[in-house]
């Protein structure tokens, strides 16, 4: 019986078919890796000081309730730190919020800006008009956010 079974596995379509399923699980095994790399290359590691200089909230008919920073979540800054910052020299504004409906929100993204204004978002200090573009990470080439109106009492 020893002897059969030798003499099985020797045979020329056992190793055929035992070369042709480490080809498979070599190409799959390399195509889940490739795929991993590929989506980790977008991946943003979002970092910011609890001492940025806006915070609270804003409300958004289409996505609810956006957090400007962390130290409106309890406890503040125990989970991520993160925080949007306007510039008071160049009203430029930078950083992230987060809305729990559709995640990070970039407050000074790079174009193409999907109409005008034709920049990221920007306090004018003169008018007290915000201006520009945020976006959405989640969703990509759709994720853009209109800034538009008056920042009043600190609001």
């Amino acid at each position: 019986m020893y002897f059969k079974l030798m003499r099985d596995f020797f045979k020329t379509k056992t190793w055929i078919i035992a070369t042709l399923m480490f080809i498979i699980a070599f190409s799959l095994s390399s195509a889940i890796v490739y795929y991993e790399l590929g989506f980790r290359k977008n991946v943003k590691t979002i970092s910011a000081s609890a001492s940025n200089n806006v915070s609270g909230w804003a409300w958004s008919s289409n996505i609810g309730w956006i957090s400007f920073n962390c130290t409106n979540d309890s406890p503040a800054c125990v989970n991520s730190n993160y925080g949007v910052d306007i510039d008071l020299t160049t009203g430029n504004f930078s950083g992230y919020a987060w809305s729990s409906s559709v995640g990070w929100i970039d407050f000074s993204p790079v174009g193409p800006y999907p109409e005008a204004p034709l920049n990221s978002a920007h306090y004018d200090s003169s008018t007290g008009n915000i201006t520009g573009w945020a976006k959405i990470l989640s969703m990509g080439a759709n994720g853009w956010l209109k800034m538009s109106g008056a920042w009043a009492n600190g609001a």
